[in-house]
C-alpha cells in the first residue's frame, strides 16, 4: 500500500471510529474532495452540516464542494446561509458571488462582491471580480478600473493584467492592451491565453512576426486550443503563405470539428488563395451553424465570383433550413433574376426589399445589381447615390449603368481618378478595354483586358458580351496554348 493510500485508509477509520469526530470528518471530506470524490465527501459535509448547521468551516467547504460538482443552486444554497449566520467572513460573500454568477444572477453577485469590498476594500480577488461584472455587462471602462485597482493592490496579479489587456482591446487602447499582457506574461510565464491576446494585438497592428511568434508559444503550452491554430492561420494568409495557412486551418477543423472558427478560417484560407472548391465544402460544412447574414454573403461571395451554380446550390440548402431575411431575400433576387425563373416570387421580393426604410449599403448594392440585370439603368445609378459608404462593387455599377447611358466621357475621367488611388483594380481596366474595344482601339483594349485579367478579373461573360473583346481573349487563350504545347 503506498503512502497516500495509506492516509486515506487512516482518516476513514478514524471516521468510522467517531463518525461525530469534526475533525475527522471534515479531514476526510476533504481527503475525498482531493481524489474528486465529491459525492462521498457531500455525504460527509450533509452529515456535519446536520449536527452544526451553523459552523461556518462545514458551510464554507459543504458550499465548495457542491460548486465543484456543479450544483451551483445548492453552493448559493450554503453560501447564502454561510453570509446571513456570519456575515463578516469574506470567503463567504465572495464564493456567493462566483457562484451567482455561475448561475447567471449577476446582479445578487454583484452585490455580494461589493460586500466584500465594504469588509475589506482591497480585497483582489473581490475587485477582479466587480470588473468581471462590469466587463460581461459591456461597461469596459468601468471593468478596466476595478481591473486597474486589483492590479494596484497586488502588482503581481497575472489574471489582472490579463484582464486588463481584455477591457483595454474593447476600448479600443491597444498599446495599453500590449502593455498589460505582457504583464501578465511577466508573472506568469506560460499563460497560453496571455500569449494568445497579445499575438492579437501584435496582428491587428500589423506586426505579423511578433503575432506570429506568441502564437507559437501558445500553441507548445496548450496544443488543444483549436482557435490559437487558426490565429496562426490567419497570420499565414496575410503573409500570403497559403499552404502553412491551409495546414494550421486544418488541424483547428480536426481538433474541433465543431469550433466554427477553424471553419471560417479555411473559408478565408480559400477566398485569398481562391480556392473555391475548398470554400465551398467549408461552407456546407458548418451551413446550419451561420447566421443568416453570414450565410447571404457566402452566396454573394460565390456569386460575385461568377459561381452561380455554386451560389445556387447554397441558396437551394437555405431554402430547406428555412431560412430567411432581407440579405439572404436579396441574394434570392438576384439568382432568380440571373436564371430567369419564380417571375412572381422575384417581383414580390424585389417590391418588398425596394420599399425599406433606410436599408444598409449591402441591400442598396444588390438592388443596383438587380437593376442592372433588368435594365433599369437610372436606378442602378439611384441605389449606388443613396450608399454612405461604396465599395469598388458599387463604383462598377455605377460605372456600367452609366455607359449604358451613353455616359462614356464621364465614365472614363471618373475611372482614371479611382486608379490613381486605387491601382490595383480590375475591374476599372476591364471596364476601360470595353470603352476602347467599342471604339474600335483594338491594341489599346487588349493591353488594358491583358491587365485586367493578370489581376483578377475573371467574368467570361462580360468578356464574351464584347465581340472584339471575345477575339482578344480567344485570340490570347489560342496562343498560350500552343506555347504550352
Amino acid at each position: 500500500m503506498d503512502e497516500r493510500s495509506a492516509e486515506l485508509t487512516d482518516l476513514q477509520k478514524a471516521y468510522r471510529d467517531d463518525p461525530e469526530n469534526r475533525p475527522a470528518a471534515l479531514n476526510l471530506a476533504q481527503r475525498y474532495c482531493d481524489l474528486g470524490w465529491f459525492n462521498e465527501a457531500i455525504e460527509l459535509y450533509q452529515a456535519a452540516f446536520e449536527r452544526s448547521p451553523d459552523d461556518a468551516m462545514i458551510l464554507l467547504e459543504y458550499g465548495n464542494t457542491a460548486f465543484k460538482k456543479g450544483d451551483y443552486t445548492s453552493a448559493v444554497r450554503l453560501f447564502t446561509r454561510l453570509t446571513e449566520r456570519h456575515p463578516d467572513r469574506i470567503e463567504g460573500w465572495n464564493n456567493l458571488g462566483i457562484a451567482l454568477t455561475k448561475c447567471n444572477n449577476h446582479e445578487n453577485a454583484r452585490e455580494a462582491f461589493h460586500r466584500v469590498l465594504e469588509i475589506e476594500p482591497e480585497n483582489s480577488g473581490a475587485l477582479l471580480n466587480m470588473g468581471n461584472y462590469y466587463f460581461g455587462k459591456q461597461e469596459y471602462g468601468k471593468a478596466r478600473t476595478y481591473f486597474e485597482r486589483a492590479c494596484a493592490v497586488r502588482a503581481d496579479f497575472p489574471d489582472a493584467w490579463f484582464n486588463v489587456g481584455n477591457a483595454c482591446i474593447e476600448l479600443k487602447c491597444y498599446e495599453d492592451a500590449r502593455t498589460a499582457f505582457e504583464k501578465a506574461l511577466r508573472y506568469r510565464r506560460e499563460f497560453p491565453s496571455a500569449l494568445k491576446n497579445l499575438g492579437w494585438v501584435y496582428e491587428h497592428d500589423g506586426r505579423l512576426a511578433e503575432a506570429q511568434q506568441c502564437y507559437s508559444e501558445a500553441i507548445l503550452i496548450n496544443k488543444a486550443d483549436a482557435n490559437l491554430y487558426v490565429n496562426f492561420g490567419n497570420v499565414q494568409v496575410r503573409l500570403k503563405k497559403y499552404d502553412e495557412a491551409k495546414k494550421y486551418f486544418l488541424k483547428a477543423v480536426r481538433l474541433s470539428p465543431n469550433n466554427l472558427h477553424g471553419w471560417l478560417g479555411l473559408r478565408g484560407y480559400a477566398l485569398a488563395k481562391g480556392d473555391v472548391e475548398t470554400f465551398m465544402r467549408a461552407t456546407l460544412a458548418v451551413l446550419p451553424r451561420l447566421s443568416d447574414e453570414m450565410l447571404a454573403q457566402s452566396i454573394a461571395v460565390l456569386y460575385d465570383l461568377h459561381q452561380i451554380d455554386k451560389a445556387d446550390e447554397l441558396l437551394e440548402q437555405a431554402d430547406r433550413l428555412g431560412r430567411g431575411g432581407d440579405l439572404l431575400d436579396l441574394q434570392r433576387l438576384l439568382l432568380y433574376k440571373r436564371q430567369e425563373k419564380h417571375p412572381e416570387k422575384t417581383k414580390v421580393i424585389a417590391d418588398r426589399i425596394s420599399g425599406l426604410t433606410d436599408p444598409p449599403d449591402a441591400i442598396h448594392r444588390g438592388l443596383a445589381r438587380y437593376y442592372l440585370l433588368t435594365k433599369e439603368y437610372a436606378w442602378v445609378i439611384a441605389c449606388i447615390e443613396r450608399m454612405k459608404d461604396r465599395d469598388a462593387t458599387s463604383y462598377g455599377l455605377l460605372w456600367r449603368a452609366m455607359l449604358e447611358q451613353g455616359k462614356t466621357v464621364e465614365v472614363k475621367r471618373e475611372i482614371r481618378e479611382y486608379i490613381a488611388v486605387h491601382p490595383e483594380s480590375f475591374d476599372t481596366y476591364f471596364l476601360l478595354a470595353d470603352i476602347e474595344a467599342k471604339r474600335g482601339n483594338v491594341k489599346r483594349a487588349e493591353t488594358l483586358l491583358v491587365h485586367a485579367l493578370d489581376h483578377g478579373f475573371n467574368d467570361m461573360e462580360e468578356i464574351h458580351a464584347n465581340s472584339v473583346l471575345h477575339d482578344i481573349f480567344e485570340s490570347m487563350t489560342g496562343k498560350q496554348l500552343i506555347a504550352d504545347a
